[in-house]
């Protein structure tokens, strides 16, 4: 099988922070999150956030697009 090859990559800096800032609003609404999803989701949320948040600050985000070998390029979305 033959790997795909990278078209592009993309740097995403403020990613994580977003991660963060969203983690920190579950914690903080944990008793909303409760009422409105129940305690299993919201169990599986919080840890989540607990132990995410953990790597966030060695965490490298990036977008890729693949493009598989021999294969043609897709058009761009103007084109189609």
């Amino acid at each position: 099988m033959t790997r795909p090859e990278l078209e592009s990559e993309e740097e995403r800096p403020g990613e994580p922070a977003m991660w963060q800032r969203l983690y920190r609003l579950w914690i903080g609404h944990e008793a909303d999150l409760r009422q409105h999803l129940g305690d299993d989701q919201t169990q599986s949320m919080l840890a989540e956030a607990r132990t995410r948040s953990r790597t966030l600050a060695d965490r490298r985000s990036v977008a890729v697009t693949l493009r598989r070998p021999g294969g043609e390029k897709a058009p761009s979305p103007a084109a189609a």
